[in-house]
C-alpha cells in the first residue's frame, strides 16, 4: 500500500485548503469541539485535518453523489455538500437524527440532536444531505443500487464483522468503478486495518494510506502509519 503524507497528497491533486478554511471552521465549530472552558474562540486541532481530506478527495474526484457510514455529528457531509459538483449525499447513523446528545458547540456545552445542528449551519447547500438511520439499510440499498461514487466507511471500528457489513452494504451501493474511502486504518488500534488489508489482498485492489492527524494542526507529533484509506473498487468487483 502507498503511504502519503496530508501535504502531499494535497500537492498531487493541487488542493488549496487556505480556500476551505473560514467555511470548514463555521463546520467543525459546530461539530468537531469538546466542552473546554479554557477556550472561547474557535481554532483548528489534531485531527480535523480530516474534514479536508474528505473534501478535497471528492472534489479531485469529480463524485457527484456521496454515501457515509458513520455521520457523527455531520462533519464529513457538510463539507462535501460545499462542492458545486456534489448533487447527492446521504449518511447513516445508529443515534436518530432528532435524539439529543450532550455535545459541544464552540467548546460550549450543549444538549442537542443532529436536527438542531441542521438548523445552525449555515450553508443552503446542506439540504443535498439525507440524513437516514441503520434500520433504513435495506431501503437505502433498495433505492440506491450502485448509485454513489464515493462511500466513506467511518462507523464502527471495533467489530470486524459490523465492519464487514459496512463494506458489503458500500459495494451494493457503489457505483464500479469507484472508490470507498476508510476511516481510522490503524497498526495500533481498532480492527480496520485487519479487514482493509484482507479485502484488498484478497481482490488485489489499489489502496493509498493517506497520514492526516497533526500534519496541519495542533501541538502533537504528526501521525505516521495511520489515518484515511482510499481503496479503488475495480469494475468487475461486485
Amino acid at each position: 500500500m502507498n503511504t502519503t503524507e496530508l501535504q502531499t497528497f494535497f500537492d498531487s491533486i493541487k488542493y488549496n485548503a487556505e480556500l476551505d478554511k473560514k467555511d470548514i471552521a463555521h463546520i467543525c465549530s459546530l461539530t468537531k469541539t469538546r466542552p473546554n472552558e479554557q477556550k472561547n474562540d474557535f481554532e483548528f486541532d489534531y485531527g480535523m485535518e480530516q474534514t479536508f481530506f474528505i473534501k478535497s478527495f471528492l472534489q479531485y474526484s469529480n463524485a457527484e453523489s456521496f454515501f457515509e457510514i458513520g455521520t457523527g455529528r455531520g462533519t464529513s457531509s457538510y463539507a462535501v455538500s460545499l462542492i458545486d459538483n456534489i448533487k447527492k449525499i446521504t449518511t447513516v447513523d445508529i443515534i436518530p437524527h432528532g435524539q439529543k446528545k450532550h455535545e459541544a458547540i464552540n467548546y460550549k456545552p450543549a444538549l442537542v440532536s443532529n436536527a438542531d445542528l441542521y438548523d445552525m449551519i449555515k450553508f443552503e447547500q446542506k439540504e443535498k444531505i439525507n440524513f437516514q438511520h441503520v434500520d433504513d439499510y435495506m431501503q437505502i440499498v433498495d433505492n440506491n443500487e450502485e448509485s454513489f461514487d464515493v462511500c466513506f466507511i467511518d462507523g464502527d471500528h471495533d467489530n470486524k464483522s459490523i465492519i464487514l457489513n459496512d463494506f458489503n452494504i458500500c459495494m451494493k451501493l457503489l457505483k464500479k468503478p469507484g472508490h470507498i474511502v476508510w476511516d481510522d486504518y490503524d497498526p495500533n488500534q481498532f480492527k480496520v486495518k485487519e479487514v482493509v488489508d484482507e479485502i484488498s489482498q484478497k481482490h488485489n485492489l489499489k489502496c493509498e494510506l493517506v497520514e492526516f492527524r497533526g500534519h496541519m494542526f495542533g501541538s502533537k507529533t504528526p501521525e505516521k502509519n495511520a489515518g484515511e484509506v482510499i481503496m479503488k473498487i475495480n469494475e468487475n468487483l461486485r
